[in-house]
């Protein structure tokens, strides 16, 4: 779980040595030893480390779906092993607030509905940015766009933060804003067609990523409430980013403006 990259050292003496985990909790060189052989749990380790602590801490972990699928002491799931510690540090010790950021809501949507966090959690949504807020920040910046600029920008880019700063690092590289717009949906659509053809999809689960496209650039989105069988493709293409599902709404959506205009075009060349 951790790498060499996660610890500092403190102290030059090898016995007496410590180590700083991301500059916030302390390990003893025996500590750490301990844990490496698995004589001493790094979850119960640092549960009694925050139990020490004077103030009420919030233990933040990115990307969660980064533990699935990797396990402990031969046969423990991580990932259950860390949600058992984060039920610990909330519920159980109330010594701590945990916040979980995940990309993957399909993966979310599975862990969310288990037992074990249905009761003693909130899930929140980060959306992007709403138009006004792109302008006001595009404007502030004073890097000569017109509103008509900023309009063009949003068309293609939505309120994606990402997808904006990229665009500010590289488009003065192109004759105008439009042509980088413009090969920005060709990449994704090449993206697209590359998922496809690598994961030799034909048939009917092609029909169906057809169909989910032109809901998605018809409606906004794709009920999933109102269209069964769909689950397996939208699972799919949204641990690879190119789908976003919401499972407060039960609806999905393109990951970001791109791969709408993406889509257009998709359905564009094959005609469906």
């Amino acid at each position: 779980m951790f790498t060499k990259a996660c610890f500092k050292s403190s102290n030059q003496n090898k016995q007496n040595k410590s180590y700083n985990l991301y500059k916030v909790i302390k390990l003893e060189a025996k500590t750490l030893k301990q844990i490496k052989e698995d004589k001493k749990n790094i979850f119960r380790y640092l549960l009694e480390v925050f139990a020490k602590s004077n103030k009420k801490n919030i233990f933040i972990i990115d990307e969660i779906q980064s533990l699935e699928d990797i396990y402990i002491n031969g046969d423990k799931k991580l990932l259950n092993e860390f949600l058992n510690f984060c039920i610990s540090l909330t519920k159980e010790t109330h010594i701590s607030h945990v916040l979980i950021l995940t990309s993957n809501t399909i993966f979310l949507d599975e862990i969310y509905a288990s037992s074990k966090m249905k009761k003693t959690s909130e899930f929140r949504l980060i959306d992007h940015l709403k138009y006004e807020d792109i302008k006001e920040w595009l404007l502030g910046k004073d890097l000569g766009f017109s509103l008509e600029d900023i309009e063009l920008i949003y068309d293609y880019l939505g309120g994606c933060i990402s997808d904006i700063k990229k665009l500010l690092d590289n488009y003065k590289e192109f004759n105008s804003i439009k042509e980088y717009l413009k090969r920005e949906v060709r990449i994704a659509k090449n993206e697209i067609d590359f998922y496809i053809e690598y994961n030799k999809l034909k048939d009917e689960k092609m029909q169906k990523i057809y169909f989910i496209a032109k809901e998605i650039v018809k409606e906004g989105c794709f009920d999933n409430s109102k269209h069964k069988g769909y689950l397996d493709i939208v699972s799919k293409l949204a641990k690879a980013e190119i789908l976003f599902f919401n499972p407060l709404e039960n609806k999905t959506y393109a990951n970001s403006r791109i791969y709408e205009k993406a889509f257009s075009a998709l359905i564009a060349k094959h005609q469906v």
